[in-house]
């Protein structure tokens, strides 16, 4: 049985390692953030929710009416609704060549490129985690590089997408199938997926669950399907092509690493203004003097890709 999860503050180790052992969840990392959680905030993971956040909780308050409960499943239909748009979203970005270097692409196959997806730029904000990315997505394109689809990989689950325009002409089949299932089987044992017909109209269900079947997927119980990885063992690890850094890029990426090395100077100084030099201002000056040397790093690792 598949379970979610409002969790708020937790502390003790019994009930942290229950949680590790009972969600199905890749990220089991950001678990260990349950023992700072704040007032009002919470960790949401599991089947009901696209991906794992922090939220916080304004008004809280319990369910217990027949309309409480409908109101959850409305909420649902609108998070699945959400998530397809916002897949589109990406999809139109990458067609128009305006990602505004949110989405990073490395090609897999002639058709399929996997990617690290930021919904936003990362901002200033009081949980020590990205809640904004990044997203691991396969992207699908067409004969002639036009994206058509993509694959959101949550660990746990699957969410597929086709635009409409191209939905019906394999492009899907063919990419989970000749390379997409080949390369999330190098990281796991087995992979599900959920398909439910009340989130979805009848005739996407029917569509989804063809696909799911045609590739080896199981019907098994709460609306998902399982695939074991016998099927889908490849020969050699799939890797990806490497692309190009213009030197224009490299030389604005190198900016931002000096950004963030004067940026932990300035925080480094206050600490060290108010609390005189400790074992942490030491561990954080270490730091600093470690990303500073970076920038040179990363230009030589840049000039190593061009002989």
């Amino acid at each position: 049985m598949q379970f979610s999860y409002i969790v708020h503050k937790i502390t003790n180790s019994r009930d942290l390692e229950f949680i590790r052992n009972t969600i199905e969840y890749d990220d089991k990392s950001q678990i260990d953030l349950l023992t700072s959680l704040k007032q009002q905030q919470a960790l949401v993971l599991g089947e009901a929710f696209a991906f794992s956040s922090l939220i916080k909780n304004y008004r809280c308050k319990p369910f217990t009416t027949q309309r409480d409960t409908e109101n959850i499943y409305i909420g649902q239909m609108h998070r699945q609704k959400m998530t397809e748009k916002f897949i589109k979203s990406l999809i139109n970005k990458l067609n128009k060549k305006k990602t505004a270097g949110l989405i990073h692409l490395r090609p897999l196959s002639e058709n399929v490129y996997i990617a690290k997806v930021w919904a936003t730029e990362p901002k200033i904000i009081d949980e020590n985690t990205c809640p904004d990315g990044p997203f691991k997505f396969y992207f699908i394109t067409n004969e002639e590089g036009i994206y058509v689809g993509a694959v959101l990989d949550m660990g746990q689950d699957l969410h597929w997408f086709i635009d409409k325009k191209y939905r019906g002409q394999g492009f899907l089949t063919n990419a989970m199938k000749k390379t997409i299932l080949f390369h999330l089987f190098q990281d796991r044992e087995e992979q599900k997926i959920s398909i439910d017909k009340f989130q979805i109209s009848d005739t996407n269900f029917k569509s989804s669950e063809k696909v799911a079947l045609s590739l080896g997927f199981v019907k098994s119980i709460n609306n998902k399907y399982l695939l074991h990885r016998d099927t889908y063992q490849a020969d050699h690890l799939i890797h990806g092509q490497n692309s190009e850094i213009t030197e224009d890029r490299m030389k604005e990426l190198k900016k931002h690493i000096n950004y963030l090395g004067c940026s932990l100077r300035l925080i480094h100084s206050e600490i060290e203004a108010k609390f005189s030099e400790t074992e942490y201002t030491e561990e954080l000056k270490e730091l600093i003097d470690e990303i500073n040397r970076h920038p040179i790093k990363f230009e030589d690792a840049w000039f190593d890709t061009k002989r």
